[in-house]
């Protein structure tokens, strides 16, 4: 095995080292709990027996997709026929060994297909094995019974032959490693609880579906869109758009396929989302029992990935290389008076056609348009949904067939009550002080764009920003919710409902979200400008050109 080879893209190196990292810290606290006394010797020894077996675990999981492609089909060829196997015992299909037989080939064929690299043998293998499974039956001249035995095999073979062979195939792009841990992330369970014999296991899909069988499909739609579908398609769209750059020809689209990247990139959530996991567990250490899964290791180190991916990634780089390879219109020159800077990538110069972006294709606006009105708009609609969101409760604990709905501020009085302050703080901040502050800052903002403030320009400009970057952070009381909802269904011991004040207060940070994108921060330097030029000689510079025009200064 190639270990540079192995260990070339940012990606698996974050998540192998995030992994060992927790491994590392979890042996560290078992090890001081034990000599502290803080637990007892029972507790101290299932601790110990868990961490070892996610050291047996861990290795057997992410070890051949390390090592490299034919360990990873080798991998997948084995997992396939154990899970046969276990299939065959759960529905009774080992009594048809003929079968049974026909179905571990086909799973040995289509991998040897993944191992050889030969696309069209493995795409017509499925269709041929479904009609091998179906003659292997013939034989044996029972009519009855033979949809239900084929049926069973046709199924099997499309869950551990054809499905799981596709994991495999991915091992023959040099790049298959973060995918394929990114797709371990997403299908490992990340948590289970369990409570008087009965068990619950949640990974990133559980939220969102237990959302939806409660009712709270809007509310089900946005943590499935911020935890799974914005990452994915982030971590897919920048590693098609570095792999498209390689090639001799690479596609035009690239260009505006990373400039809807580039805007998509706040609704990826991972990092508030392990926020809300957090305080989920402090929450359920009360109710229930809690073992952490494969999957909040895995989702830890992709967090740690991104992380280090943005930091070393440089965005101009990637424009400058689609200019080098011809994908844009970009020209050296001098941009004039009608030049305008664009939001997307960065350049700035005359529009083309349209009004659009020589590089991205991005539509150009010397300012927003409409900014002022269209940002009270999507404020006042914050104001409304803000009064239901602290009132309304957002979940309800029901143990024993007794509990109370709980609001906003009521679970950070909870966390208080039991001592742990800083999470308490945490939630408080996040949860309602954050929303306060985007709404209280935006005003600001916008007052001083309509009556020509003067002062604190720069004060102003950033806290802009401040209000832009840290809306995502409010959803971690919805995240936590999902997760709840999810892991704590038992029935009549103890079960929590989500409250329809979450679907307020998450359609708050959602508007305070579009709110901040939709605020031009240059006009309250226009503003200022005309007010100083109008009242006095100590005038602020100002952009030329018109104000609200089509095209504005190079400095816009």
């Amino acid at each position: 095995m190639n270990w540079p080879v192995a260990l070339a893209h940012p990606v698996t190196r974050g998540i192998l080292a995030a992994v060992a990292a927790v491994l590392v810290i979890a042996t560290i606290i078992i090890a001081v709990l034990g000599i502290t006394g803080k637990v007892s010797p029972a507790l101290r020894k299932e601790l110990w027996l868990r961490l070892g077996s996610w050291l047996v675990l861990l290795p057997l999981m992410l070890g051949p997709v390390v090592a490299g492609r034919a360990y990873t089909i080798a991998a997948v060829t084995i997992l396939g026929l154990l899970c046969l196997r276990e299939y065959d015992r759960a529905t009774g299909l080992f009594r048809e060994p003929l079968i049974t037989g026909v179905i571990a080939f086909c799973i040995l064929v289509v991998n040897f297909a993944s191992l050889d690299h030969w696309y069209g043998f493995f795409v017509a293998l499925w269709p041929l094995s479904v009609g091998l499974i179906t003659i292997a039956s013939i034989p044996s001249d029972r009519p009855k019974g033979y949809i239900q035995r084929t049926g069973l095999g046709i199924f099997a073979y499309m869950l551990f032959g054809a499905g799981l062979a596709h994991l495999g195939f991915m091992a023959n792009d040099p790049n298959y490693r973060p995918f394929v841990l990114l797709l371990i992330t997403a299908a490992m369970p990340m948590m289970s609880v369990s409570r008087a014999g009965l068990h619950h296991e949640a990974d990133l899909f559980s939220g969102p579906i237990g959302l939806q069988e409660h009712g709270m499909w809007p509310l089900a739609a946005l943590v499935l869109f911020t935890t799974i579908g914005a990452p994915l398609v982030t971590v897919l769209g920048n590693i098609y758009v570095l792999l498209g750059l390689r090639q001799a020809n690479p596609p035009r689209h690239l260009r505006v396929l990373f400039g809807m990247l580039t805007h998509l990139r706040p609704w990826s959530m991972i990092e508030v989302y392990l926020l809300g996991v957090f305080v989920a567990y402090t929450k359920l250490g009360a109710l229930v029992r809690i073992d952490i899964g494969v999957g909040l290791y895995a989702l830890a180190g992709l967090l740690l990935t991104m992380i280090v991916a943005d930091a070393v990634s440089d965005p101009q780089a990637v424009w400058e290389a689609m200019d080098r390879r011809g994908l844009t219109r970009w020209r050296a020159d001098t941009p004039g008076p009608r030049a305008v800077g664009c939001h997307t990538c960065g350049l700035v110069g005359r529009p083309v056609a349209g009004g659009r972006c020589r590089r991205c294709y991005g539509r150009l606006h010397a300012r927003k348009p409409d900014s002022v009105t269209r940002t009270w708009a999507l404020l006042l609609g914050a104001a409304v949904l803000y009064i239901p969101a602290n009132v309304y409760p957002v979940l309800s604990v029901i143990q024993l067939g007794a509990g109370q709905p709980s609001t906003i501020l009521g679970g950070a009085k909870e966390l208080l009550d039991g001592g742990m302050w800083p999470l308490a703080a945490l939630v408080f901040f996040a949860s309602v002080a954050v929303p306060m502050l985007k709404l209280v800052g935006l005003i600001v903002l916008l007052l001083g764009v309509q009556h020509g403030w003067t002062g604190r320009l720069r004060g102003r400009t950033v806290l802009y920003r401040i209000v832009r970057w840290i809306g995502r952070w409010s959803m971690i009381d919805i995240f936590m919710e999902s997760i709840l909802v999810a892991l704590v269904q038992f029935g009549g011991l103890v079960t929590i409902d989500p409250g329809w004040g979450a679907v307020a207060f998450a359609g708050v940070v959602i508007l305070t979200m579009f709110a901040a994108e939709s605020f031009d921060p240059r006009l309250m330097w226009d503003a200022a400008g005309e007010r100083s030029r109008l009242t006095g000689p100590d005038a602020v510079a100002t952009p030329a050109g018109p104000r609200h025009g089509t095209y504005g200064d190079a400095t816009a």
